[in-house]
């Protein structure tokens, strides 16, 4: 009797040993298909950062788009977007800080992304070694922007910084609005709720359960599949309701909305002016010419593709992908705003070099293709070559 209760206890244990190991499989493979495994782990001071030697999955925030480029983007021991070509000793050396659209969503792989496409033309056209650093992470803006060029002098240095950006912080301003997100946004700050409680001694019974939850996810892959399937349930299925309550004010009728929603754009724009400034002194204090760059958006562009239309029109969420049109409204007033400042640095405004191009450039209203990379790295290049021909040899 005892040798059948034993068998049975061994027997159980090896079969729910077999379940953990197969669910921990098969949701591995399901994230490594269609979703990170990396994630974003929480930085104290910067919000959130790429993992250091992962690979991220590069592809569209738009559903169902059909045309949309896929392919996986790796990250070095820094967690930055590894460009291609690297000297012991280069010619010159370029950073280029912003969002995701830096760091190379969008892009078929790291050859094709904004900071590769600039560092092959310098090299191709005026044959000096040209090596750039794209310090880009998804959802950062001016004010990570900022602290993430601070870091990067303290152990490296560089020639010139360009920051192509301005469009998170007109999506942040737009979703959050309150104005402590202009530094590090509600989402990324509530990451750090329970640390807060934790030393507070509030809350033991929440802090206990928001920790094991976090550590569920962390080395459970089953955990974060399932953490993953409920949010994207959540955004997917999401009444109209929900989705402002998830994630910001999506408003259909523009205009009933304008008033008070649009009232902001002075105090964001000027704060984000401000933190592009501050990187102007961070850059000159350490031997660098800084430029700001505009950056180009679906918003921007006059004459948009069936494809590239399709999810400039919508939101990614929701059943019914509520309108864009208040965010592309928003967009346009923040950039003109923007423009409208006067500033301590060198600003170049490269929101409409898409214009001219008949072909599809982006993968949704932010990220660009293979193709808008390079138009994008063309253009980079058009402000840089004058000043670069003094690094050939």
């Amino acid at each position: 009797m005892n040798i059948t209760k034993t068998k049975k206890i061994v027997f159980s244990l090896i079969a729910i040993f077999i379940f953990i190991v197969l669910a921990e499989s098969i949701s591995y493979i399901i994230i490594g298909k269609y979703s990170n495994t990396s994630g974003n782990p929480y930085h104290p001071y910067l919000g959130w950062k790429v993992l250091g030697n992962s690979t991220l999955r590069s592809g569209t925030h738009c559903q169902n788009m059909e045309t949309a480029t896929t392919g996986m983007i790796n990250a070095d021991s820094d967690g930055n977007s590894i460009t291609p070509l690297e000297y012991a000793e280069p010619d010159v050396q370029i950073v280029i800080t912003g969002g995701s659209t830096m760091f190379g969503i969008g892009s078929t792989d790291n050859s094709t992304t904004v900071s590769s496409w600039l560092e092959r033309i310098i090299v191709d056209k005026l044959g000096i070694k040209a090596e750039v650093h794209n310090l880009g992470v998804s959802g950062y803006q001016s004010f990570t922007e900022m602290l993430t060029l601070h870091r990067f002098f303290k152990y490296k240095k560089a020639d010139f910084v360009l920051a192509i950006s301005g469009r998170n912080d007109s999506q942040y301003a737009f979703d959050e609005q309150d104005v402590r997100s202009a530094s590090l946004i509600n989402s990324v700050w509530e990451k750090a709720w329970f640390i807060n409680q934790l030393e507070g001694r509030d809350n033991p019974f929440r802090v206990g359960f928001s920790l094991f939850v976090s550590y569920l996810r962390a080395y459970s892959y089953s955990a974060q599949l399932i953490d993953k399937a409920l949010h994207f349930v959540r955004l997917r299925y999401s009444t109209k309701n929900q989705h402002e309550a998830l994630k910001g004010k999506v408003i259909e009728d523009v205009e009933h909305y304008r008033g008070n929603l649009f009232d902001n754009i002075p105090q964001r724009a000027t704060i984000t002016s401000s933190n592009y400034a501050i990187m102007n002194t961070i850059a000159s204090e350490n031997n660098a010419k800084f430029m700001m760059v505009l950056q180009p958006t679906t918003f921007t562009k006059k004459h948009l593709t069936n494809a590239e239309r399709i999810c400039s029109e919508s939101r990614v969420h929701g059943p019914s992908r509520m309108s864009n049109n208040l965010l592309k409204r928003y967009e346009e007033e923040f950039y003109i705003f923007f423009r409208s400042l006067k500033k301590s640095y060198t600003f170049y405004d490269h929101s409409k070099i898409m214009d001219n191009e008949k072909e599809a450039a982006y993968i949704d209203m932010a990220h660009y293709n293979d193709l808008g990379a390079l138009r994008v790295a063309e253009a980079a290049y058009s402000i840089l070559e004058p000043q670069l021909k003094k690094f050939k040899r």
